[in-house]
């Protein structure tokens, strides 16, 4: 019988509205083309799932559609699919735009993270764009007030 090392793999959900750059920073975090990526909002409609590899461990990504009010049927079933991806992970990665207030949306779902005790990890993506970086600043602060994260990453993907 051989000896390999054991192998550790952790699952994360990417979540966030539509259009902040989620399937974008799962293909940068992937290195690789996985998720769709338009400009169009809902471009995401059920969860795709990336795998990053390093060594003998793994990170399962899960790039899910953009929070939304269900209005039809359709919106509907990319909630299902947001809220069946949160349910079966280690972690969230919350993504927001930078230069964006805190929706209600997103107040909704940091209340279900600290709610369910999940890790979670927030993204301030589409850094470049600000005009004045002392922004960023205030906003992390805003939404430190919201949940206690593991680690907040400013990235522009």
């Amino acid at each position: 019988m051989s000896s390999r090392p054991e192998q550790k793999s952790a699952f994360v959900a990417i979540v966030g509205l539509p259009n902040v750059g989620k399937s974008s920073l799962m293909n940068a975090l992937l290195g690789s083309k996985v998720s769709i990526v338009s400009r169009k909002p809902q471009t995401t409609r059920t969860r795709v799932l990336g795998v990053l590899t390093e060594g003998d461990d793994q990170l399962v990504f899960f790039d899910t559609p953009g929070l939304l009010k269900p209005r039809s049927r359709l919106d509907g079933y990319m909630l299902q699919a947001v809220e069946q991806s949160v349910a079966g992970v280690d972690a969230c990665l919350l993504v927001t735009e930078a230069g964006r207030k805190i929706s209600d949306g997103e107040r909704r779902l940091a209340g279900r993270l600290r709610d369910a005790k999940m890790p979670a990890l927030l993204a301030v993506n589409k850094i470049d764009l600000l005009p004045r970086k002392s922004a960023l600043m205030a906003q992390i602060a805003a939404w430190a007030k919201e949940l206690d994260f593991a680690a907040v990453v400013p990235v522009s993907a």
